[in-house]
């Protein structure tokens, strides 16, 4: 039975386990991100090149010890930096197409992985629309069902009264929405891992404040009947008016 030395065994894990694992990094349009050596720094003391990789096949820069020099491969020339006391790599003004898998490799005495990154780069999300429509049946205005939409997602919930349903989420991808009620106010929350926006509805705006009286349907005609007869009789006694002080002909053919 052949055995293996410790030292051996623990070597081959940590090979391994460069080689699979890595760590999630989000980024918004635009902006930068700094990938840096996380393996144990012995792994790194002794190698003749090191090279950054997307997406384990396109070279992004590559650094030979021996000689001092590094060389950027296109399209990264201008928007990558490589820091030669970390061996990091800093990638600026981030595209969307630049979302991938990013490695370092070093070579020389072993081969090996030191570090692994999965970056994503997301658009900053957008405004949600949120949107009160009455119910039919009823004509109090806070009796509402509200929705809100963004990012071809939308959701809903009904309100009366000062109260709303339970807050209600939906995601699809990088974009989340959550609708809810808080504090008096209608709140629609749209994110994603780098940004997030939202929109609020004040529950005052939908219904009436406190102290104000809402008159029924039926007393609304009444109302204007005797607003008609108080506007007519004006009209008469300002026409008597005129007669009486006025220098005008017109009340003789009347009178």
């Amino acid at each position: 039975m052949v055995r293996q030395h410790p030292l051996l065994i623990c070597n081959i894990i940590q090979h391994y386990s460069f080689s699979i694992a890595h760590k999630d990094m989000f980024r918004q349009v635009d902006s930068s991100v700094q990938l840096d050596i996380w393996s144990p720094k012995e792994s790194t003391e002794q190698f003749d090149d090191l090279s950054w990789i997307f997406d384990k096949n396109t070279i992004v820069m590559k650094y030979h010890r021996e000689t001092n020099k590094t060389k950027l491969y296109p399209p990264y020339e201008r928007r990558a930096e490589y820091n030669e006391v970390t061996h990091g790599l800093i990638l600026k003004d981030l595209h969307r197409n630049d979302s991938g898998s990013y490695s370092a490799r070093i070579s020389g005495a072993r081969d090996m992985i030191v570090s692994e990154y999965m970056l994503y780069v997301l658009e900053p999300v957008e405004t949600p629309v949120l949107t009160p429509v009455p119910h039919q049946q009823s004509k109090d205005p806070c009796n509402v069902t509200v929705f809100c939409r963004g990012h071809d997602l939308s959701v809903s919930f009904g309100c009366y009264n000062y109260t709303c349903e339970e807050s209600k989420v939906r995601s699809h991808g990088d974009n989340t929405i959550e609708l809810y009620f808080q504090d008096k106010s209608i709140i629609c929350n749209h994110s994603n891992a780098v940004s997030w926006n939202e929109s609020i509805i004040e529950m005052n705006e939908l219904c009436s404040s406190e102290g104000t009286i809402t008159l029924p349907l039926w007393l609304w005609p009444v109302i204007a009947s005797v607003a008609a007869t108080v506007i007519l009789l004006l009209l008469v006694i300002g026409f008597f008016a005129l007669c009486k002080w006025g220098k005008t002909g017109i009340c003789i053919v009347f009178l």
